[in-house]
């Protein structure tokens, strides 16, 4: 019985973890403008083109190689992406260009 626990919570964790991924494919091919809330360390727009100026690293985020936020929320129906400040003290909301002006 305690090894079919075991073996139970070993399925699940793992499944969930497949689940909750971050979408970097979406989040790498758009264009984000912040909506409200500031973080200092993160611009006005995200854009992560070829000049690597920003780059996406699991639920990092990077400016010229340096850690500067961190996704701890994604919607991508809505094209709603929430950023926490490293430290946790600031967040912010930046939003899908292409579907801002939709709703």
């Amino acid at each position: 019985m305690k090894k079919t626990v075991i073996y139970f919570v070993i399925i699940l964790s793992t499944y969930s973890c497949e689940n909750n991924s971050i979408p970097d494919k979406y989040i790498t091919s758009t264009e984000w403008v912040l909506d409200e809330g500031d973080i200092k360390t993160v611009g006005d727009f995200l854009l992560f083109d070829s000049t690597k100026f920003y780059t996406l690293s699991n639920d990092t985020i990077f400016r010229l190689n340096s850690p500067v936020g961190i996704i701890f929320e994604i919607d991508t129906v809505r094209g709603v992406l929430e950023i926490k400040s490293l430290d946790g003290l600031e967040s912010g909301t930046w939003l899908d260009l292409n579907k801002k002006y939709k709703y």
